[in-house]
């Protein structure tokens, strides 16, 4: 064999052992099943009077009693869960552009006629939106019975069986069937006092919780018939510390929410020093059929 021959051999020989082996094909890692989203809850869109706003209500879930749920717990001191039947609430909370034609009567052929003092507030004497926002921000500064009085009205209006939610409704509806899970993705979902800029915003900004229901923490808190059967404020506000949230928070009206109304004795209407207090309504469900409600029906 030719010298020249032979080093061409060598070199051939020396490459294909020397050769790194061909890299084998990585099988596909196995897929990672993706997390079953929430099925959307049933909805009812009111058209409020008047003022023609869509106002969405999520119809929540049923929710069975304690003791039917764990029927060996022992007796405890602290009163059992109840029951709740399928209710709807609204998606956000009440805003001005629901609630401005039951204060400033705008339903009424005469609406500077007065009014029955003991079932529509009196007009109020200061901007009651503090100057933070009028169209699509909650509506604030409003006493439970102005909440309560508006439930009134707008049953008469439509037909249908509105009221104000229970703490124990709005403690599941809240927290989407969970009051005292942790609230570490809050963030995303409220306005509280670290980044509000000290006043509410408008409603459904920020991401709703997993049954569809917006601003159940902070921003505007929330007036509900308490488990005493007294008024209180759920969810806190956008003045609360996100560390003191939660869906068991509840405050009780307090003489400095309106110590400088100027009037004698002072108005059950309006709250002058509360500009945070706002609250959700509920439509009441038929058990049977999940449909809205009629008033007069049981």
């Amino acid at each position: 064999m030719h010298h020249a021959a032979r080093i061409n051999r060598i070199i051939l020989l020396t490459a294909f052992f020397s050769a790194p082996a061909l890299a084998q094909p990585t099988p596909p890692s196995p897929a990672i099943p993706a997390t079953p989203a929430t099925p959307a809850l049933p909805t009812y869109t009111l058209t409020t009077p008047v003022s023609r706003y869509a106002l969405k209500l999520v119809r929540v879930p049923a929710r069975p009693s304690e003791a039917a749920e764990k029927p060996d717990k022992p007796a405890e001191s602290a009163a059992p869960r109840p029951e709740l039947r399928p209710f709807y609430i609204s998606a956000t909370e009440v805003t001005w552009d629901c609630l401005d034609p039951f204060v400033y009567r705008l339903d009424l052929e005469n609406p500077d006629a007065e009014a029955d003092a003991t079932t529509r507030p009196s007009k109020p004497y200061i901007p009651p939106d503090r100057g933070y926002g009028h169209e699509g921000y909650p509506a604030i500064s409003v006493t439970f019975r102005t909440a309560e009085a508006y439930c009134e009205w707008l049953t008469e209006q439509t037909g249908l069986k509105f009221r104000l939610p229970t703490e124990d409704e709005w403690e599941h509806a809240a927290s989407a069937g969970n009051p005292a899970r942790a609230i570490d993705d809050e963030p995303r979902l409220g306005w509280y006092r670290e980044n509000s800029q000290a006043q509410t915003h408008p409603v459904a900004q920020r991401e709703p919780n997993a049954w569809g229901l917006y601003d159940t923490l902070g921003n505007a808190g929330e007036w509900v018939v308490g488990r005493d059967g007294k008024p209180v404020l759920k969810g806190g506000s956008f003045r609360t510390p996100r560390d003191r949230l939660s869906f068991t928070l509840a405050e009780k009206q307090e003489p400095s929410w309106n110590a400088s109304d100027p009037q004698m004795p002072k108005s059950r209407w309006w709250l002058p020093d509360a500009p945070f207090a706002g609250f959700r309504i509920v439509l009441e469900a038929d058990p049977k059929t999940g449909e809205p409600l009629k008033a007069g029906s049981k």
